[in-house]
Parts: structure tokens; C-alpha cells; sequence
């Protein structure tokens, strides 16, 4: 029953229930004709690039059961399968369990698996999760193949930001004590060297970020770009500047063009953004690795971390002013589990094969999943994208781990796409993709699969990238081709195949192609 003699204020709106951070996103409704019909054929997608570290799940705890794979056909040279995800129940799996598995959500989800990193890749924190596969911290070949990572492909693509009105920041890249982003040093230009992008994981800074001066003016000077262009000019003309200097100086003036272009950016999608009344710092109680710290052995605090940073990116995509969002925790003091992080790397994560370690790795990635993945997509299926769908319809959550079944183990790392990715994806599948006939460990299911790579250039292509953006001179796909090359390899301690036998040519054919079943 409706209480006619309550009228909110607008203190109550901005203060919101719990605390929550709110906005004014576009209302089409208000929008003239035009306007409304520009805003429906232009509604923006959104991209979402989650990592926990190690992985280690045995297969009957992450995926759902095989009986759900109901279709099967051949691609790439093997058999591959597929099936539709329970959309009643609120358990896929041990691990794929929530409270938020509502029908609807579960019937935007997809569950993959048979993704290989085509080599020996051991631990590399994350760091090459969103592609840069040249990210190992272990000397190998591959070091000399940096690619930028698919979210900086994505925030300096023309295809994805076709206009940056309102746009404060192209992406968001939040890590604690670890790199998940890569880019060129000139990203406009594609030039210079692959850099780690600087990360940011205070929730408060982030959004002070994309709202600066909330409520306030922004002051009147003149362009950072023209206090500085005359110098530049007859800086450039030195004929003493070497050829490697001038990038230097071309790479610098860019990155000051950027800044001035945020900087002069006015948020056009929100009329105002209060600012969050909690960081998620507030809840470290002192630094990361603070053993006393009451976060470190606490899963609970640990997720609302991340709920926090969960916040300030909703909030940002739904006021438009970024589109890109890559999120990683500590390798050890992220456990989702109470557990001490001195204990954790070889008591818990390398424990995997034993029951004891697979029931606190299972609760851990369980805790990650329900607590942070759905929380996000919860909220962005919250929200209207103005065109009659909601923002996770057209946004793709990516969830990954760093390792397959077993630890160091690149083969069959699990992923979960959330989001439809503005009806590019078909969505509500459970698809395998291994070659059940070149098993490797049959304890664990691991046969080789498709490509890593097909899943970035997949993930790249759902949000709009054309491939001519990123495909490989020896294949359509992201990425270099690598792979193991003899059985004596120390690259491949699995003595049964050849890099060419697991992942053949039939198989790289593929790279470039949207992963099967997933187009829409």
C-alpha cells in the first residue's frame, strides 16, 4: 500500500538506502523523437575482465554435469559439445552457486571449458589473462611476443569508443600488487613498447576519477596541449633529436593530449554522482599484507572489497563516462577463505589434489563467483540501458582463472561469460570444448582444446573490434602462435603429444572465428 503523504527529498535520494551510490542515468522518455530513436541504436557495450589467481578446481566442482551436453559436432578437427544451463536451479556446480542465480540471470550466462594457454605458461598471476601471453614471470620465448591486453584494445579502439563525449576515462584497471593490463607506450599511435597500464584499486579514487569536482565548476584555462605545443614544435625540428627520441617526445605529447581530453570531459549521461561515504582501503586495515588485518582472514570483508569497487563501475558505465573495467586481487591475500596467506600458496593452492585443499579451494572460488561476479551482475541488470534492455544485456562480464584443474596448468582453464554483449552472444550454454581423444591426465578430464586466443579475439569481436584491429600475421586470431614444439621440450612435461599434435593446424585455422556456440 502507498503512502500518498511521503514525498522523498532529494537528500534521500542522494544519501540512497545502505548508503549506495546513485546517479541520474539518460531518461528516453524525456528525449525528443530523434533523440530517442539515437539513443536506442547507439546504446554502448561495456566490458568487465575478472581474474582470481591460481585455480585448481577439479572439473566435477567447477563445470556442470557432463549430462547436460545434449549436442555435439565436429570443429577444428574434433568433437565438441554442448548444452543448455539449468536456468532453475541456483547450483551449476559446487562452485557456480548463488543465492543471485535468479532464471533470468543463469539464461545469460555460459560456462566454458577446453580453453588452453598453448604452453607451460606456470604461474603468471593474472598477468597474462587478458592476453598478453608474453606476461610470464619465467624466462621463456614468448617474452618476446608482448601483445596489449584485449581491454586496452578495446578502450582505444575507434570500433568500441566511436565517440568519447562524456567519456572520463577509457578503462578502469584495478589490481593490488600486480599487473593485468598492458598497452603501447603511444596507444594512439600503436607504437613504442608494451607497458604495464597503472592500476588504481581504491574505490574512492576511481570514482574521483570519473566524477571529479562533483558539485563544483570546472575552472576556466587555457589547454594543457597549447601551453606546451610551441616548445614541442621547435623541440621536434632539433635536428640533433634522434629518430628514438622524437617517439619518446611524440608518445608524451599524446598522453598529455589524453589528459587534457579527460580533464575537459563534462559527464553527459548523469546529472549528478554523489560521492561513495566508504573506500573499499577502509576495510585493509592497514597495508595489503598486514597479518594482524582482520581482511586477510576474512572472506566476507574480502568480497565487500570488491562489492565496493563494484559499485563505483556500475555507476560509471551507467553514467557513461567509461566502458572498461579489469579487476584482480592479491595472489595470496585474496584467499576467500580464512586462511592464513603465509599458509596459502602451499597448503591450499598447491593442495589441490587432496580433499582437504579441494574443499577450500572449491569454497574460495565460490565465495569470488557468487559474492563479486553476480554482484556485479546483478547491478548492471539493475539498470536500463535505455533502449528497452538492461545494461548487463549489453555489457560481457569475463570471469577466469589463472590455472586449469591443476596447478601451473595452462590446459582447460575455466571461464563464465555473463552478459549478452548487445545480443552479439548466445548465452545460456555449457560448451566443451576439449578433444576427448588425446586425454592427457584422465584424473582430471585435461585433453587439449581451442585456443586461448580464440577467446580474446571472441571477447574483442562481441564487443565490436573488427579483427583487421588485432589479428596475427600467421593467424586471424589474438595473439602469437606458440605452442610446445617436441615431447622433450621442458615446455611440455606431458611426454604424449607435440605442441603441433595437441593444437594442430585445424585448430589455429579456427583462432580467428567467434568460439562455437556463442554467436547469436
Amino acid at each position: 500500500m502507498s503512502d500518498l503523504s511521503f514525498r522523498p527529498t532529494r537528500r534521500f535520494f542522494l544519501k540512497g538506502a545502505g548508503g549506495a551510490v546513485l546517479a541520474l542515468p539518460v531518461l528516453p522518455s524525456l528525449l525528443s523523437t530523434s533523440e530517442a530513436r539515437a539513443q536506442a541504436a547507439t546504446a554502448n557495450k561495456c566490458f568487465v575482465g575478472f581474474m582470481t589467481l591460481h585455480g585448481g578446481i577439479q572439473p566435477g566442482n567447477m563445470f556442470p554435469a557432463d549430462a547436460t551436453l545434449t549436442e555435439s559436432m565436429s570443429y577444428a578437427g574434433h568433437t565438441i559439445y554442448r548444452g543448455a544451463l539449468n536456468t532453475g536451479s541456483t547450483a551449476l556446480s559446487p562452485v557456480l552457486t548463488s543465492p543471485l542465480l535468479s532464471p533470468n540471470l543463469v539464461s545469460k550466462l555460459n560456462v566454458l571449458r577446453g580453453l588452453d594457454i598453448t604452453f607451460l605458461i606456470a604461474h603468471h598471476y593474472g598477468m597474462a589473462s587478458l592476453g598478453n601471453l608474453a606476461a610470464t614471470n619465467d624466462p621463456h620465448p614468448m617474452r618476446s611476443f608482448p601483445r596489449p591486453s584485449i581491454d586496452q584494445v578495446m578502450a582505444w579502439s575507434s570500433a568500441f569508443y566511436p565517440n568519447l563525449t562524456g567519456v572520463r576515462q577509457r578503462s578502469i584497471v584495478a589490481t593490488q600488487n600486480s599487473v593485468f593490463s598492458y598497452q603501447y607506450a603511444d596507444p594512439i599511435g600503436r607504437s613504442g613498447g608494451i607497458q604495464p597500464v597503472s592500476d588504481q584499486s581504491s574505490s574512492l579514487q576511481i570514482f574521483d576519477r570519473l566524477f571529479p569536482n562533483v558539485g563544483g565548476t570546472q575552472p576556466t584555462r587555457k589547454p594543457i596541449v597549447d601551453l606546451v605545443l610551441g616548445s614541442y614544435s621547435r623541440l621536434r625540428s632539433n635536428s640533433r633529436l634522434s629518430a628514438a627520441d622524437k617517439q619518446r617526445l611524440d608518445e608524451h605529447v599524446q598522453r598529455v593530449h589524453e589528459l587534457e581530453r579527460r580533464l575537459a570531459t563534462v559527464p553527459v549521461s548523469c546529472g549528478s554522482a554523489p560521492r561513495p561515504t566508504q573506500s573499499n582501503h577502509s576495510l585493509l586495515g592497514g597495508s595489503l599484507g598486514n597479518p594482524s588485518s582482520s581482511y586477510q582472514l576474512n572472506p566476507d570483508t574480502q568480497v565487500r572489497y570488491f562489492q565496493l569497487l563494484n559499485e563505483v563501475i556500475a555507476l560509471g558505465f551507467n553514467c557513461g563516462v567509461t566502458r572498461v573495467a579489469s579487476v584482480m586481487g592479491d595472489a595470496y591475500v585474496n584467499t576467500f577463505y580464512a586462511y592464513s596467506r603465509d599458509l596459502w600458496h602451499e597448503e591450499v593452492a598447491h593442495a589441490e589434489t587432496t580433499a582437504t585443499g579441494q574443499e577450500r579451494l572449491v569454497a574460495a572460488q565460490r565465495q569470488f563467483f557468487s559474492g563479486v561476479v553476480m554482484d556485479l551482475a546483478t547491478r548492471l541488470e539493475g539498470l536500463s540501458d535505455g533502449a528497452g534492455n538492461t545494461l548487463l544485456d549489453q555489457s560481457l562480464i569475463l570471469w577466469m582463472q589463472e590455472h586449469g584443474p591443476l596447478a601451473h596448468e595452462g590446459f582447460n582453464i575455466p571461464v563464465v561469460t555473463v552478459g549478452r554483449a548487445g545480443g552479439f552472444l548466445r548465452t545460456g550454454s555449457y560448451c566443451d570444448y576439449r578433444n576427448r581423444s588425446k586425454v592427457i591426465d584422465s584424473s582430471v578430464g585435461m585433453a587439449p582444446g581451442l585456443t586461448w586466443n580464440q577467446l580474446m579475439g571472441t571477447s574483442l569481436q562481441a564487443m565490436g573490434v573488427p579483427r583487421t584491429e588485432y589479428q596475427e600475421p600467421d593467424h586471424d586470431g589474438y595473439g602469437k602462435r606458440y605452442v610446445q614444439t617436441t615431447k622433450d621440450n621442458p615446455d611440455n612435461p606431458y611426454g604424449r603429444y607435440t605442441g603441433a599434435q595437441a593444437w594442430p593446424d585445424s585448430v589455429w585455422s579456427a583462432a580467428g572465428d567467434v568460439l562455437p556456440y556463442l554467436r547469436a
